[in-house]
């Protein structure tokens, strides 16, 4: 194992385990020797937003996701982050970003669902439906059909609701 894979499986570790400071130290490592490390810069974001920078997480992730591409686990946590920040419409665009790198993915699709439905958007039925399709884990496709299910409830369609 590289010194790099060491230090940031080292960093994980201590952030798992809430010794904040200590794995931040250990990416600082690794961002000294390439400061364009996306892992990295995704850990610092992740340490950021638990300690209660959201702004400065927001940054970490979105210079990783600058770095390297939309990978679908920068687009998610920068998504869920920029949600956390009250900035839905950029975090609808990280889901989108996301779905084009992993289309068949229904975490990405149940996430960008919920936040469309939290806003009150019917774009979440297509969504949903489209983690049916998908035929995702089995958890994936209850909270799919639970959801429909309360849109069809909210809609005053009880029959619907029902067979959701």
């Amino acid at each position: 194992m590289s010194a790099r894979m060491r230090q940031l499986t080292d960093a994980s570790t201590l952030f798992q385990s809430g010794h904040l400071d200590l794995a931040a130290s250990k990416c600082r490592r690794v961002l000294a020797r390439n400061h364009q490390d996306a892992d990295a810069m995704q850990l610092m974001g992740l340490i950021s937003a638990r300690q209660g920078g959201i702004a400065s997480a927001v940054q970490w992730i979105g210079s990783a996701v600058q770095v390297a591409g939309p990978r679908v686990d920068l687009c998610l946590n920068l998504a869920r982050l920029l949600q956390a920040q009250g900035r839905p419409e950029s975090a609808i665009a990280c889901y989108f970003q996301a779905i084009e790198v992993a289309p068949a993915n229904g975490t990405i699709w149940l996430s960008l669902g919920r936040l469309l439905m939290s806003l009150g958007r019917s774009e979440a039925v297509g969504c949903f439906r489209q983690v049916l399709e998908l035929a995702g884990s089995p958890a994936e496709l209850a909270e799919a059909q639970m959801q429909l299910g309360h849109i069809h409830h909210a809609a005053g369609d009880a029959a619907a609701a029902a067979e959701c």
